[in-house]
């Protein structure tokens, strides 16, 4: 079993990150950038734990997270 992990964005630049705790320090993975011009606005997870993120976009595309 792998440790949880923090998933975060940052909404100017759309880069999407994940953080996870080594036991010593967190650890910060640089998972990509969101295409389009829009915000990270949310994220979500479904019941077989697959990950989206989407943008605050009417009818915008919804993004499944694929960690490393």
């Amino acid at each position: 079993d792998q440790e949880p992990r923090y998933l975060f964005g940052d909404m100017c630049t759309r880069d999407l990150y994940a953080m996870q705790d080594n036991g010593q320090e967190w650890e910060t993975t640089y998972l990509g950038k969101i295409d389009g011009d829009r915000a990270t606005l949310t994220f979500g997870q479904s019941l077989t734990n697959d990950v989206y993120v989407g943008q605050g976009v009417e009818d915008g595309p919804i993004y499944q997270i694929v960690l490393p």
